[in-house]
């Protein structure tokens, strides 16, 4: 009677010692084909399979972003032409009050429409949270990309540390050989090659994000980082992912060349001792830490009197980017992903 060829496999095994296969299966290994593998290989694909779920959710997010940047852009302009427009008109009054009643008051009618348009343009920017929501849901799809690319990492390194290992173990290649022997076939110990060539896939999405270590000052508990100001000034920032935005003493703003503008707007801000000021909000034109940078940063500007404020390096630079710290060795790292 001749057996079918599964049969066959199996009483083969049987004969080379079940101890061998049950050894095997101890380690975490399974066969598939020729080749004796760790169950956790399947993790990466599953992993491969996520990720382009994250990137997906990182491209809408970017659009998302990119739309209102080209918003906020586009309301600025729009507040700058208003106010040119209302102050050349306002400078012509007093004359068309002496020479033309009816122009004079079609001017300030439209005076009138120009600054309903400019009240609801502020408010737009004081109050709404559109543009706060949208920076926050890009942040988070950023770093639950790189987050999950590098638990995916940790993972991967893990099992290649595990085949390594059991390459060594005399016991193991043993296993492997005998079983090998009796069934006059050649068996080898993992990774596969399916799973080598998950690994390079791995290996492109990892040629995306690029990272960078940053030395961190400790002072009583807080980190200080060096924040370059529109390639020319250097000033060190308390790092602070608690805040929302770059927070900036008065005089630290004039330092760096970010004087008062007619789109800039006021915000209530509460500072370390509870107190809440008025502050106003103002835009970066270019922010560098390390090699990463940023353009149009918004920030906060204290007034004058508040000459003892640190200044915060906050979310509207930090969440551009995924970051880790590790306080032990005083260290920022941070991570930017390409598009």
């Amino acid at each position: 009677m001749r057996l079918p060829a599964f049969g066959l496999t199996a009483l083969l095994l049987a004969l080379a010692g079940p101890d061998f296969v049950s050894l095997l299966r101890e380690r975490g290994l399974e066969r598939q084909s020729r080749t004796w593998v760790l169950a956790a290989e399947s993790d990466l694909h599953r992993a491969l399979r996520d990720i382009g779920t994250f990137d997906r959710a990182v491209k809408k997010a970017a659009k998302a972003g990119a739309w209102m940047a080209r918003n906020l852009k586009g309301l600025d302009r729009e507040i700058e032409s208003l106010t040119q427009q209302r102050r050349r008109i306002s400078s012509g009054l007093p004359e068309l009050a002496r020479r033309d009643a009816r122009r004079h008051n079609q001017a300030v009618a439209t005076l009138n429409q120009i600054s309903v348009r400019l009240a609801e343009l502020y408010e737009y920017k004081v109050n709404s949270d559109e543009p706060a929501e949208v920076e926050m849901a890009m942040a988070a799809a950023r770093q639950s990309y790189i987050q999950h690319l590098l638990d995916t990492r940790r993972a991967v390194d893990e099992v290649l540390r595990t085949y390594h290992e059991l390459s060594t173990d005399a016991q193991v290649t043993q296993a492997i050989d005998e079983l090998g022997r009796a069934q006059e076939q050649s068996f080898t110990l993992g990774p596969s090659r399916r799973y080598l060539g998950y690994l390079k896939r791995l290996e492109r999405f990892e040629a995306r994000v690029h990272t960078e270590q940053i030395p961190l000052r400790r002072q009583a508990g807080t980190y200080w980082v060096p924040v370059v100001f529109n390639r020319k000034v250097t000033r060190e920032l308390l790092f602070d992912s608690g805040a929302s935005t770059i927070s900036l003493p008065a005089r630290m703003a004039a330092e760096i060349g970010l004087g008062p503008g007619s789109t800039d707007t006021t915000t209530r801000v509460t500072l370390a001792d509870g107190r809440v000021v008025e502050a106003s909000v103002r835009t970066i034109p270019f922010v560098r830490v390390g090699t990463f940078e940023a353009h149009d940063v918004r920030c906060i500007v204290l007034p004058p009197e508040f000459t003892n404020a640190p200044a915060l390096l906050g979310g509207s630079f930090i969440n551009r980017f995924g970051y880790t710290i590790d306080t032990g060795a005083s260290m920022l790292t941070l991570h930017r992903l390409d598009d």
